[in-house]
């Protein structure tokens, strides 16, 4: 079935009257390997409710990026809002993935895509109504395409590096420190020891 506009300003319209169910069915026979491909310049898509792409593999394509637009009174809850959710029916199990970000570049001509970088959510034990921890771990590749975790925040709000720190401003910390090597003071100043009160050391 073909529905041809011929001229530039040509609309053709499909509308239902119905008010639940099924509207508008589109069956392209996808056990056939069949094609759906809509060619457009401009798409626009309302929908009042929720909207379900169900497939294997989403991919979009675009030269200017994805945008998640909010639209609702701005509030401390509110903004646009990503949502990576594991949800396979079965209780999330110790150490199971809840989703990740990853961060792919082209590494030859050919188009190979290699991760670079990604930020995972990690079960800390199996969760229950009151079990719900995860940790944050964020991945780094090296020259040889070794991934490894930089940084871990876990549930107890301790985030561990994996290296070096370097922090260009002020430090201040306001538990205890505890220093397991050696403690090298390149100081510009002084360093000042100061006990329970001000004193002139």
């Amino acid at each position: 079935i073909s529905l041809t506009s011929t001229s530039a300003d040509g609309l053709i319209t499909l509308h239902s009257a119905h008010t639940a169910g099924q509207a508008i069915l589109i069956d392209a026979n996808a056990a056939a390997g069949s094609i759906l491909d809509i060619d457009a310049g401009i798409i626009d898509i309302d929908v009042q409710g929720v909207t379900t792409l169900d497939t294997t593999l989403l991919t979009m394509t675009s030269a200017g990026g994805l945008k998640i637009l909010d639209t609702t009174t701005s509030s401390a809850t509110e903004g646009g809002t990503l949502i990576l959710a594991n949800d396979d029916g079965a209780v999330m199990a110790d150490n199971h993935r809840l989703g990740v970000i990853e961060f792919q570049g082209a590494e030859d001509t050919s188009n190979t895509l290699t991760t670079g970088a990604r930020i995972q959510a990690i079960a800390d034990a199996a969760w229950s109504g009151t079990e719900n921890g995860a940790s944050l771990q964020f991945y780094t590749t090296d020259a040889n395409a070794s991934e490894g975790v930089a940084l871990t925040l876990d549930s107890n709000k301790d985030a561990s590096f994996a290296n070096d720190v370097a922090i260009a401003g002020d430090l201040t910390v306001t538990g205890t420190t505890t220093t397991v090597n050696t403690v090298t003071m390149n100081a510009a100043n002084a360093v000042v020891f100061e006990g329970a009160t001000a004193d002139g050391n």
